[in-house]
């Protein structure tokens, strides 16, 4: 589950600790940046969880029931109305046929469109785990810009 834009003032009372982890978890998921630890011992079932820019915070309940402005949430409204679901990935594997999408934002965008086979998986210097494709084997592609390429058919008349 990943999070969409969560507009300001949204804070998600988490009553208990399985709850609070399962948001932590959500909301690392979408890049917010946290240095929270243990965050349900504090407020036990009065913890909310709530973000502030890119930061995940915490507080209790009691104040942001008592303060205008602020509207709470259970986790399960929260995750109805500001999360989607991922779309589970095909499994790629050696041997595939793949054609390549690349946010336009990275330096391998240039070879969006082109339809190559996958060779072998492998570790970049950075620890980002990806293909090294027939294209090239100086380039590792993640997951997510691969899919999966099946020939169109050719009807015969």
């Amino acid at each position: 589950m990943k999070p969409k834009e969560i507009p300001a003032n949204i804070v998600v009372h988490t009553p208990t600790e399985t709850e609070a982890k399962e948001l932590l978890a959500i909301l690392h998921e979408g890049r917010y940046r946290s240095h929270l630890h243990g965050v349900w011992n504090m407020f036990k079932e009065n913890t909310v969880i709530f973000i502030e820019r890119s930061w995940i915070n915490h507080g209790n309940i009691i104040f942001y029931k008592t303060h205008r402005g602020y509207t709470i949430l259970t986790l399960a409204e929260f995750k109805r109305l500001y999360c989607e679901e991922e779309k589970p990935r095909p499994k790629l594997e050696v041997g595939d046929k793949v054609k390549i999408s690349v946010p336009t934002s990275e330096f391998l965008s240039k070879y969006n469109g082109v339809i190559t086979c996958i060779l072998e998986r492998q570790m970049r210097g950075d620890g980002v785990e990806g293909w090294l494709t027939e294209l090239s084997t100086a380039y590792v592609f993640k997951d997510e810009w691969l899919t999966p390429y099946t020939e169109p058919e050719t009807k015969t008349t």
